[in-house]
């Protein structure tokens, strides 16, 4: 005797789709922090409030009042006179005449180290 398979077939009019809802409160929460993350993003990388991450830089102007500061107090018998100064990257160069010598003394933006000779890389 022979098996038969029997196949069944049932047939349902009411089948839901499985599907998740979610508040609209919490979507609109979810759209409004990614706005808000991808503002923030853009902000930071703009430098507008980079003063909060960075400790605040100081004008070159003040690069140089401190450094001219620090010669005063620790180099008086030097005769020091400012020649020019320039933002290169995160340092001001300072040209300052030393004894008739024209020097390049380098300040950090924060305004707190004095770096006496840069070697470049590039």
């Amino acid at each position: 005797m022979g098996e038969e398979k029997h196949h069944r077939y049932v047939h349902v009019d009411n089948v839901q789709e499985d599907t998740i809802k979610i508040p609209l409160r919490l979507l609109v929460s979810i759209v409004v922090m990614a706005i808000v993350l991808v503002l923030g993003f853009f902000t930071v990388k703009s430098g507008v409030v980079s003063g909060m991450f960075t400790g605040g830089d100081i004008s070159e102007k003040e690069a140089t009042s401190k450094l001219l500061n620090w010669f005063a107090a620790n180099a008086q018998e030097s005769n020091v006179i400012f020649v020019s100064s320039s933002k290169q990257g995160s340092l001001y160069e300072i040209t300052l005449s030393i004894d008739g010598q024209e020097t390049p003394i380098y300040v950090t933006v924060d305004g707190k180290n004095i770096v006496v000779d840069m070697i470049p890389l590039e």
